[in-house]
């Protein structure tokens, strides 16, 4: 990954998810990681995304972008991922047109 990573201006990754166990080992951190010693910025998404994790996840230089744009049943988000997936990437678009690589 970290030879993949190479250059790379954003990375996305994600998780079904984004809790305080992300902190601990799961892809997203691992992955941002990775990406951070890259100079790559990091955009997480998740299904759903604890406050705390978010914060921590901030300090770690990740923003976390969910993929449902309110609490919903986990019935209604698959019936509806799709649709919140395109929101979520045009939210994600737009987040990334006002930031800007820090390194790489």
């Amino acid at each position: 990954l970290a030879n993949a990573m190479r250059g790379a201006v954003w990375c996305f990754t994600g998780e079904g998810r984004i809790d305080a166990q992300t902190l601990h080992g799961k892809v997203v951190d691992g992955v941002a990681r990775v990406a951070r010693d890259a100079g790559a910025l990091v955009v997480a998404v998740g299904g759903a995304v604890a406050a705390e994790a978010e914060r921590a996840l901030r300090g770690r230089g990740v923003t976390c972008m969910p993929i449902a744009p309110a609490p919903e049943t986990l019935d209604d988000a698959m019936r509806d991922a799709a649709a919140n997936l395109r929101a979520a990437a045009a939210r994600a678009t737009a987040l990334l047109s006002d930031m800007r690589p820090t390194g790489g």
